[in-house]
């Protein structure tokens, strides 16, 4: 575990825009995935009623279960994303924040970051990730704009639900190189609620038909 994060704060030093990308994708990666997973339990579970399996029949091993089955481009969107927007954008809106807020104490300082970044980059940001992931899939502008309107605001309110007190820990206790880092890591629950509502319209269809 040393010599990880030993390499890790290596490549920050020395690449930390692409290290902070990388970080970010692998984090769309994980969270996507793990979505997928907790779509294909409900699947299965659905399976299994269906086919009158009794428990007893499912922990002897003698039914045979469908293989969970991944939407790769859909992983790799996210995974997208994470790359090329969040991980950027990060690293710059972090360095904006420590040169534009300052306070006279140091928790009034990391108060107000919390407030402008939640003011401001949260409603920006979530409205480009749902762009993003529509042009990504080949919608067209007009349901792009729709998918937008639609989810932006549900979406902000869980976010304010979560970021606030992270936000806020990351800027009074962790140093400016590592808070993407720390970002990535409270992201990492937090990709798996954006992946849950960047394609709950395909979950649904999949499920009725």
């Amino acid at each position: 575990m040393r010599r990880l994060l030993s390499w890790y704060l290596h490549h920050l030093h020395h690449r930390p825009v692409l290290t902070k990308s990388l970080t970010s994708a692998l984090v769309g990666a994980s969270g996507d995935m793990i979505q997928q997973t907790l779509e294909q339990r409900d699947r299965l579970s659905l399976y299994f009623i269906y086919r009158h399996d009794s428990f007893d029949d499912i922990a002897a091993g003698s039914t045979s279960t469908p293989p969970l089955q991944y939407d790769v481009s859909r992983l790799l969107r996210q995974a997208s994303f994470g790359l090329l927007i969040v991980g950027p954008m990060c690293h710059q809106w972090m360095k904006v924040l420590d040169i534009m807020v300052m306070a006279s104490t140091p928790i009034r300082s990391a108060v107000m970051k919390t407030a402008v970044d939640q003011v401001t980059m949260a409603p920006f940001s979530t409205a480009v990730f749902f762009t993003y992931m529509a042009l990504a899939e080949g919608k067209s502008h007009q349901q792009c704009r729709q998918t937008v309107a639609t989810k932006t605001w549900p979406t902000l309110l869980i976010n304010w639900q979560i970021w606030p007190a992270a936000v806020l820990f990351n800027m009074y206790f962790v140093p400016l190189p590592l808070r993407v880092l720390f970002l990535n890591t409270v992201g990492l629950g937090y990709s798996v609620v954006l992946s849950s509502i960047a394609n709950s319209d395909s979950s649904n269809k999949s499920t009725t038909t």
